[in-house]
């Protein structure tokens, strides 16, 4: 077991750098005001524009703010609060009305202080090495979520790849990462708390109408259009993997957990190559095929099979988990049981292409006539289980007896590993030696193993003492 601290802050290249230099074009400016800043002990009032991760501070160089320490301070020549940004030995510190620049630069930086601003209440998920935690503010009592990382093993490539899609994601469809803390040798990465529940849930209810059916289809697609625009690909679409914002209402869902999703490349190396969750994954993932952003379309039209037929077309109740595997490597689907509209079932059959190249693309499956309502409404009559049939149901075993699909326990699959391999259901292979890790100039740059400092000790960090 690795047992060095870990850090963010890297010290070659110019990514992990302090100052560097101001971009001459296409910046977006977020933020423009004056402050009052505190440089080499000296204070002065400074006119400051916020582009992203980065601090304007001169038209020859600015603060690349990507993992620097955050953390509110005092001065006493200065009446009002300020924010410290530091990083190697070097800092500046800003203050005036620092509200707004505060909650822009939190998902950027690394803060320090997670248990004096947020209180544990409970778990939601406990894993050896990641946990999912229900916090609540101390001061608004508003509530979140907290993903917990713990950074002893040998998975800091894949934290740090999930943490740089997240902080590049903003869509109404899509999970937002709101801030970033370092405890000890936890990394903790806070999310807003969406309260409705997740789709699998709302799959066993088993009453939905085709125009239900495209409101939550719909919105997946805008996500990972979405996604697909910035060359990013989520690779673990699932309905556990689909959130809703508030009780009793699908029009507002996100898409979570970015810990597979990575950047499309010309090469095919990832750092993870097969990769995903029994029944969902694209064919070409599991064949070893070289494959595009469009493995996405695939899990897609998987759960329009779902939310059509309230069953995956690869998991049978007497299958095992090699059958499993081996129904979703083939990719076979029976259609028999889907009952709906023309437009609907050619949309699924588009989605579910076993051939990639024939295979819709999230764009064009959005600009589909069945998600545009351009069709005349056909009348049709959906199978709603009753009562009798879904205890009948309950009692022979569900989904999840067979294989836990909507768990974060959900079996990965490491590259170039027979189909019979996958029986294991231990998390993604992280060996040094696993095929696939890329080894290019820019994922060293980007992803290298980084080391974090130690911050206070988290005694209070025990589930037996968590209080509400």
């Amino acid at each position: 077991m690795n047992s060095q601290k870990q850090n963010f802050c890297g010290n070659s290249a110019n990514y992990d750098s302090f100052w560097i230099k101001s971009p001459q074009n296409n910046v977006i400016i977020q933020q423009e005001e004056f402050f009052i800043v505190l440089r080499q002990n000296n204070l002065k009032m400074k006119k400051l524009k916020i582009a992203e991760h980065l601090i304007i501070y001169s038209k020859t160089k600015s603060i690349n703010c990507l993992n620097c320490q955050l953390e509110k301070v005092k001065n006493s020549l200065v009446i009002q609060q300020g924010l410290k940004i530091s990083k190697q030995g070097k800092y500046l510190e800003i203050f005036g009305e620092i509200d707004q620049l505060y909650d822009h630069l939190k998902k950027y930086c690394v803060q320090v202080n997670f248990l004096q601003i947020y209180k544990l209440c409970s778990v939601n998920v406990e894993k050896e090495k990641k946990k999912i935690y229900k916090i609540r503010h101390r001061v608004t009592n508003e509530e979140k979520i907290a993903k917990v990382y713990e950074l002893d093993g040998g998975d800091m490539q894949q934290i740090n790849k999930e943490i740089q899609i997240l902080r590049l994601l903003k869509h109404k469809n899509i999970v937002q990462m709101e801030e970033l803390f370092q405890e000890d040798n936890r990394l903790i990465l806070v999310f807003d708390n969406l309260e409705g529940g997740d789709f699998a849930k709302l799959l066993n209810q088993n009453k939905f109408c085709e125009d239900n059916i495209r409101i939550i289809i719909k919105q997946i697609l805008q996500g990972i259009v979405y996604l697909h625009d910035l060359g990013i690909f989520h690779r673990d679409l699932k309905p556990e993997n689909i959130l809703f914002k508030n009780q009793d209402q699908i029009e507002q869902l996100q898409i979570i957990d970015f810990a597979l999703a990575d950047f499309y490349c010309n090469d095919h190396k990832y750092l993870f190559t097969r990769c995903g969750t029994p029944g969902y994954v694209a064919p070409e993932i599991l064949q070893d095929k070289k494959y595009t952003l469009n493995v996405d379309v695939f899990s897609i039209g998987v759960i329009l099979y779902m939310l059509l037929t309230q069953k995956n077309p690869f998991i049978k109740e007497q299958y095992n988990y090699e059958q499993i595997i081996t129904a979703n490597y083939d990719g076979h689907i029976d259609y028999s049981e889907v009952k709906c509209s023309t437009e609907c079932l050619d949309l699924l059959k588009k989605c579910l292409k076993v051939d990639q190249h024939k295979r819709i693309s999230a764009r064009d499956a959005l600009n589909h006539p069945f998600i545009l309502g351009t069709f005349q409404t056909e009348q049709i009559q959906f199978r709603i289980k009753t009562q009798v049939q879904l205890q009948k149901q309950q009692s022979n075993g569900s989904l999840r007896k067979i294989i836990p699909i909507g768990t974060i326990d959900s079996p990965r699959f490491s590259q170039k590993q027979s189909i019979k391999s996958l029986h294991t259901e231990s998390p993604i292979d992280t060996t040094s030696d696993s095929p696939g890790t890329p080894k290019s100039a820019r994922t060293e740059n980007r992803f290298a193993n980084l080391k974090f400092s130690k911050s206070h000790q988290w005694n209070s960090f025990r589930v037996s003492k968590f209080k509400k």
